[in-house]
């Protein structure tokens, strides 16, 4: 789920009654997201890996179209940067059985992050409420094509010194972040409020929601402690995320 808070500023008329104006114009958008935890699911062995909060981070241009004195329409294009990450607590005990040298106080011998690059195209419809002195209502909603076909397969390999001053390994893991090279799509809504700032702008703060349940980010992965059965599941990421957004109008509607 994406709930995101997005603040823009928009230049209006004091004559003009609705957003976006009266003609149409060109604004530079920046996201910053936080993405829920990675989707794990375990089909063997007892070591299971986690993850905390991802985050993902865009930026890009909306054309903005009025379509009546209350409707209005966007599209754009954008650059969206994904990052994940997992990690496996192995007890030392087991570790140090296997003839891996390791103590409590080491960072955990399975971690890894990374950062995955999309493109995003997203083409919404609002509608505004008739503009006060204090500002108006806002509600839209669309949809964001996404696409990371370009995104090369990932071999993850981890490896544990033993005792002997050899090195075993314990993690391998091919990760795909390319959807199998197609587009998916996500959903979006939001309601917003804008505030009238200087006589001539407004801040809008809203309540932004995307979901998607296109698992565009995927690996298989196994674990293998030396002594120990081996561990093997499915790990995945959705385009799902929670975050804040800043939209600047490169043009703005003309005053009357």
């Amino acid at each position: 789920m994406y709930l995101v808070f997005s603040f823009s500023i928009t230049g209006f008329s004091q004559e003009s009654r609705h957003l976006p104006g009266t003609r149409s114009f060109l604004s530079f958008n920046i996201r910053a997201a936080v993405v829920p935890k990675t989707e794990i699911r375990n089909s063997a062995g007892t070591y299971i890996l986690y993850s905390k909060l991802h985050s993902a981070y865009s930026a890009g241009f909306a054309y903005h179209l009025p379509l009546s004195s209350k409707w209005g329409g966007s599209f754009g294009f954008g650059l969206k940067i994904s990052k994940s990450n997992f990690f496996c607590d192995i007890k030392s005990s087991d570790l140090q059985q296997g003839g891996i040298h390791y103590s409590d106080d080491l960072p955990p011998i399975i971690y890894y992050k990374n950062a995955y690059l999309s493109f995003v195209a997203p083409v919404q419809a609002n509608w505004s409420s008739d503009l006060k002195k204090t500002g108006n209502w806002q509600i839209a909603g669309g949809l964001n094509l996404n696409y990371s076909g370009f995104s090369k397969t990932a071999d993850i390999r981890m490896w544990a010194e033993d005792t002997a001053q050899n090195f075993v390994l314990v993690f391998n893991s091919e990760l795909h972040s390319n959807n199998n090279s197609r587009v998916w799509i996500t959903g979006t809504i939001s309601a917003s409020r804008s505030l009238v700032w200087n006589k001539r702008r407004l801040v809008v703060i809203g309540f932004f929601v995307e979901y998607s349940g296109t698992r565009h980010l995927s690996a298989t992965y196994e674990i293998t402690i030396p002594n120990k059965p081996p561990a093997r599941g499915v790990y995945s990421v959705t385009g799902s995320a929670v975050g804040i957004a800043v939209s600047y109008p490169m043009t703005r509607p003309p005053l009357r």
